[in-house]
């Protein structure tokens, strides 16, 4: 079997929905649930499935990438997008995604509770290795619920050019989750500079600028920033901070963003 341990550790912390591991040797998909306690479970017989061809890129194909595909056995089939790693020769390990049939295979929803979003982010913050950065953005659409963003309609659009901006700017592993109709969270971690982070803020406002005129919405958003280290050393600490950095753009008329800096709040 691949080997487990800091591994499995790894991939159920990274996991958005459901870490997973193939091991060639033995044919084995192993995979854990959100939040399951009782570590993985097992899947045999991949390769004599009635799924098999579309789980080919376990034992052949690109060394990396990103593939739908029906899950096997007792998870019933249901359409999964799979992103992936090779280990050499021995195994595969990544992250899956449920797809939703009734939006025609589209990713569930962003939404997530804060408890959650939370848990996913401590579990990150621990995984943060020597001059890596762990950073936060506390996203926010301008006006919602006010003047042209009091329209369901056009609240749906720029939920919608917001959700789509964030999965075209950040990868696969950074942690996406609205937590309300108009707020987003990003964590992302790296070995990054404050000016790297400041400078994909603001392509991150210049991007849903151009998603929401791509949808004939003129609509525009504000980020606060938390970075970890000293007293944000935790999920909630980075989630208030941000919040507060948030708060105080749009008070100062929205449409950029701002760092969070401790002396100032």
């Amino acid at each position: 079997m691949v080997g487990q341990g800091e591994l499995i550790e790894l991939l159920a912390r990274r996991a958005r929905v459901i870490a997973w591991m193939y091991d060639v040797k033995t044919d084995c998909l192993s995979y854990c649930m959100p939040q399951q306690e009782q570590g993985f479970l097992q899947e045999r017989g991949i390769k004599e499935s009635k799924t098999a061809k579309e789980w080919n890129f376990l034992w052949e194909g690109p060394p990396k990438g990103c593939v739908d595909a029906h899950a096997p056995g007792r998870m019933n089939g249901a359409l999964f997008r799979l992103t992936y790693t090779r280990l050499g020769k021995d195994g595969v390990v990544g992250f899956a995604e449920e797809l939703s049939p009734e939006d025609g295979g589209t990713p569930q929803g962003l939404r997530i509770d804060l408890k959650t979003l939370a848990a996913r982010i401590n579990a990150e913050l621990v995984l943060l290795r020597a001059r890596e950065k762990g950073v936060l953005f506390a996203a926010e659409i301008d006006g919602y619920g006010k003047g042209e963003l009091a329209n369901a309609s056009q609240q749906d659009k720029s939920f919608g050019a917001m959700e789509t901006a964030l999965r075209a700017e950040f990868r696969d592993s950074d942690i996406l989750g609205a937590i309300s109709d108009a707020r987003f969270v990003v964590f992302f971690r790296g070995a990054l500079s404050i000016d790297v982070v400041e400078r994909r803020a603001q392509r991150f406002l210049d991007e849903f600028a151009r998603r929401s005129l791509d949808m004939s919405l003129p609509a525009s958003c504000s980020i606060g920033i938390a970075v970890a280290g000293g007293e944000l050393d935790t999920a909630e600490a980075l989630l208030d901070a941000a919040g507060k950095a948030l708060d105080d753009v749009v008070a100062r008329g929205a449409n950029h963003y701002r760092m969070y800096e401790s002396e100032k709040y």
